[in-house]
């Protein structure tokens, strides 16, 4: 499968290069959409995360993506790892920078956590 960059936004939520018009209309077409989430870490290096959506929202000229199947895991110097208390993480990422999201541990209808984070955003399609 080959990917095409259509969209960029900054962790505010300001474009960078693409046009998200462009990103409406392969999502109204039935593309597939990939997003790649950056930010840096406090320590000064890059930290990426990348996903396929699962579901695509278009709503009032933004875009959203979800991701439900990812389970924790952690660096161990410079492996992953899966943690030892695991939890399913889930995510909604937003054309306007913004991260949600959701932690329930694995096993259990227990929440561990919910959270907001802002992050660079590239937004790609089949």
């Amino acid at each position: 499968m080959s990917w095409s960059l259509v969209y960029e936004n900054d962790n505010a939520g300001n474009p960078v290069s693409g046009n998200i018009g462009s990103l409406i209309q392969a999502v109204t077409s039935g593309s597939t959409v990939k997003v790649v989430l950056e930010r840096q870490l406090p320590e000064g290096g890059p930290d990426v995360y990348t996903f396929q959506a699962h579901t695509v929202h278009a709503r009032n000229n933004m875009v959203f993506a979800t991701c439900t199947l990812d389970v924790s895991t952690i660096f161990q110097g410079n492996l992953l790892r899966f943690q030892d208390d695991s939890f399913y993480y889930m995510v909604i990422a937003g054309t306007d920078g913004v991260l949600e999201q959701v932690r329930w541990y694995v096993g259990a209808h227990v929440a561990r956590g919910h959270d907001q984070g802002n992050w660079n955003m590239k937004w790609f399609v089949d």
